[in-house]
């Protein structure tokens, strides 16, 4: 499903994304942690975990198909680059997350 140009669609999706948090941190984990673990079978992650990755593959390559042709077309080239430099800030902010959200569990 391609959006059209304008669309929320891919504004909804992206922020739907955030649900994916708390799933993750309700699933198997450390006994000793204060959070309950509401799915306990390694399943239940392993299918959030598809889920997250099938969404952030479909919304990244619509996000990097569509920002260029937003912008004028001798803008295009340098949106592509920040985009590019972007997602790997986010990569890196994401990865030292992680450890802010192996201290709660």
């Amino acid at each position: 499903m391609n959006p059209r140009r304008g669309s929320c669609f891919l504004f909804a999706i992206s922020i739907l994304r955030i649900a994916f948090i708390p799933l993750f941190l309700l699933c198997n984990h450390n006994p000793d942690s204060y959070l309950p673990s509401i799915f306990k079978h390694d399943a239940w992650y392993i299918t959030f975990m598809s889920a997250f990755g099938f969404s952030n593959g479909y919304a990244f390559a619509l996000l990097m198909m569509y920002a260029p042709r937003i912008v004028p077309e001798s803008e295009g080239e340098k949106v592509g680059c920040m985009m590019a430099a972007m997602i790997g800030l986010g990569l890196l902010i994401g990865s030292l997350l992680s450890f802010a959200f192996a201290l709660i569990t």
